[in-house]
């Protein structure tokens, strides 16, 4: 059986918000086996709007009455469950997990900068001994100090296809521009923190996109590492504006110049043949050389590679929401307990208006306990492969599995 319980919480004060999200958590836990707060096995936690020193005594508090170490999380931006999600304010969440079918283990890595790939693969052999039936690993690396997509392909060189799900964590407001990572009772900095889920479980990772693509797929015809100098034999910046404009004859100085802080480049993994929903990565352009043509994006890419522009659209995000959502029921069914991380460029900021993608979830889900928080980069799997995706919200449901 698995049982899971959250608890928010915003109180003003560090320590009376850490205890009231710990004890909302473990009095729904509690609720879970019909009886009174119980001892979790496991917690994951994610704090945003305190100052560094305030972050080890809210561990401490939230330890003690959860009745457990096995705790990993990190700060972000905001901090989400299933009943609200809070932006640019103080907040605490908090999932307790207990189970005799899931078993939960915390794990860490320390001194991430310049050595991404290394210190990935000592996170993949300290997971590698717990990974057992059906294993997913959750991560939350301190993105302001590493590259992720070397840190994935370290744990990927140790531990293989795993499914590798989690999110960057960002600052938390008030604890200046450092992000921490939450393992047991300390808060790291310069660190990857994360947990891993194994046992009887079925888990569904489904990823929505902010940026759509737009037009029609191109091919990369001639490239420099993050410089794409022709799309389908033409040159890129042309390609693009006769993407979205339908052919020729615009000024390439002005336009490109103007429309590309509104644009994305959308691709999925190489050989892909198409975009598919959800299957795809966000990479900003970071500008265009109006004399020849080319467009500097933050990817390096290839001759070959199949690429899309991208828009970023709230409508089109809300539609592409409810896809993922859809597309999640028929395999993790009821879920018993969920994650959700979700990229700081969308809540408010994408919609307008605060709670949109919990109101669906929560929707689609009603009574499941979820936790996340809004970070600077979100971690799912495109193709089977772990990959950093920006832009992005990643749900993780976990059910138990039915005993064969």
């Amino acid at each position: 059986m698995i049982r899971a319980g959250t608890g928010l919480s915003t109180q003003a004060d560090h320590l009376r918000a850490a205890s009231e999200a710990a004890g909302a958590a473990m009095a729904r836990l509690g609720e879970g086996a019909g009886r009174g707060p119980a001892e979790a096995d496991a917690l994951l936690v994610f704090i945003s709007g305190w100052r560094s020193s305030d972050l080890v005594p809210m561990l401490d508090s939230i330890r003690s009455i959860c009745g457990t170490a096995n705790l990993a999380g990190c700060s972000g931006s905001g901090v989400i469950t299933e009943s609200a999600e809070v932006e640019g304010s103080p907040g605490v969440a908090i999932l307790a997990i207990a189970s005799d079918t899931l078993q939960a283990t915390s794990l860490h890595a320390r001194d991430l900068k310049g050595k991404d790939r290394e210190v990935g693969r000592e996170l993949g052999r300290i997971a590698e001994p717990l990974l057992g039936d059906n294993p997913i690993l959750l991560i939350f690396p301190d993105t302001l100090c590493c590259n992720p997509e070397a840190l994935l392909s370290g744990i990927r060189d140790v531990i293989g296809p795993v499914p590798v799900v989690g999110g960057g964590a960002a600052p938390g407001g008030s604890a200046g521009k450092v992000t921490h990572q939450f393992c047991g009772g300390a808060a790291l900095t310069n660190a990857v923190s994360g947990m891993v889920l194994t046992g009887r479980i079925v888990s569904s990772v489904g990823v929505t996109q902010s940026c759509l693509p737009v037009g029609r797929p191109l091919r990369v015809t001639r490239s420099q590492g993050n410089a794409i100098r022709t799309l389908d034999g033409a040159p890129a910046v042309r390609a693009l504006l006769e993407c979205l404009t339908g052919g020729p004859g615009h000024d390439l100085s002005v336009d490109a110049q103007r429309l590309a802080s509104h644009l994305f480049l959308a691709f999925p993994s190489r050989g892909a043949t198409e975009i598919p929903r959800g299957q795809y990565l966000v990479r900003n352009i970071l500008g265009v050389d109006p004399e020849d043509g080319a467009i500097f994006v933050g990817q390096e890419m290839h001759e070959g590679d199949l690429v899309s522009f991208a828009l970023r659209d709230p409508d089109g995000a809300r539609e592409d929401l409810k896809a993922m959502i859809e597309e999640s029921v028929p395999i993790a069914g009821r879920p018993d307990m969920g994650l959700y991380f979700n990229c700081c460029a969308r809540g408010k900021g994408l919609y307008g208006l605060a709670g949109i993608d919990t109101a669906f979830i929560s929707n689609a889900f009603a009574g499941v306990p979820l936790a996340g928080f809004f970070g600077l980069a979100e971690i799912a799997p495109v193709r089977g492969q772990a990959r950093l995706h920006n832009y992005a919200g990643v749900m993780v449901l976990v059910s138990e599995a039915p005993e064969s």
